[in-house]
């Protein structure tokens, strides 16, 4: 069966879970018959299989942006992105959208339920605040130095940020059944969209370069998230130790 669009393959995945979860959830041997004869039955007419419905259950969400649009992706930035995938029990992977006459980088963050979108919000006040971090770090202590020295200086920084960042994250402990339906996706993502590996690029080394890790890692340790996916509350998320 050829989509329309992606609405129609939604609607007819959340008819055939409706279906499922009432074949599962009855005790009436002949009703839950009669459901799971209607699943397979859509399966046919629409032309999906178990393994499209199982996947439905992963939602993706796209951050708003990334700390750097780089052409190669560097590690602080991909190391934020594992922290998030970290904290709030989700996988992820890099793309680009055309965005105001240039391609920008965005993070697709994926896993069950809300998680994805949650996990996206948060790259995304992360990646702010570790961005103004950047900025007064090379205002304070990177003025006279060489443009390749300033640069360098700072990833070593973000790198340090990250890491700080990192210890006070906890981690999301994710069900055995969730890891392997994610294992799935991810198979899925490679095999029909065509995703492959990211190269990054590592924080050269360079005067100071040691100062300036253990500056982010300081200031990375005072990391804040807050709710607000919806506008809500500014009151903290549950991340530190």
């Amino acid at each position: 069966m050829k989509w329309r669009c992606a609405v129609d393959k939604d609607k007819y995945l959340a008819k055939i879970k409706k279906l499922m979860r009432l074949a599962r959830g009855t005790s009436n041997p002949a009703e839950a018959a009669s459901a799971m004869a209607k699943v397979q039955a859509f399966m046919r007419e629409y032309g999906l299989s178990e393994a499209d419905v199982d996947l439905s259950e992963v939602k993706e969400c796209s951050s708003a942006g990334a700390p750097s649009d780089a052409v190669k992706v560097p590690g602080w930035v991909a190391d934020l992105s594992t922290l998030v995938c970290r904290a709030f029990g989700v996988n992820c992977y890099f793309t680009q959208v055309w965005r105001s006459h240039a391609f920008k980088r965005v993070v697709k963050f994926y896993g069950p339920g809300e998680r994805a979108e949650i996990a996206a919000y948060a790259f995304d006040v992360l990646g702010r605040q570790l961005r103004q971090a950047r900025k007064e770090y090379q205002h304070k202590y990177c003025k006279r130095c060489k443009r390749a020295t300033a640069v360098a200086r700072a990833d070593q920084f973000c790198e340090g940020w990250v890491s700080g960042a990192y210890y006070a994250v906890h981690k999301f402990e994710i069900s055995p059944q969730e890891q392997s339906l994610m294992e799935r996706y991810h198979l899925h993502l490679r095999q029909e969209r065509g995703m492959g590996d990211m190269d990054t690029r590592k924080a050269k080394a360079c005067r100071g370069d040691n100062d300036a890790s253990w500056a982010g890692y300081e200031q990375g340790k005072n990391a804040r998230l807050h709710h607000g996916v919806n506008g809500g509350t500014q009151e903290p998320l549950v991340i530190g130790r």
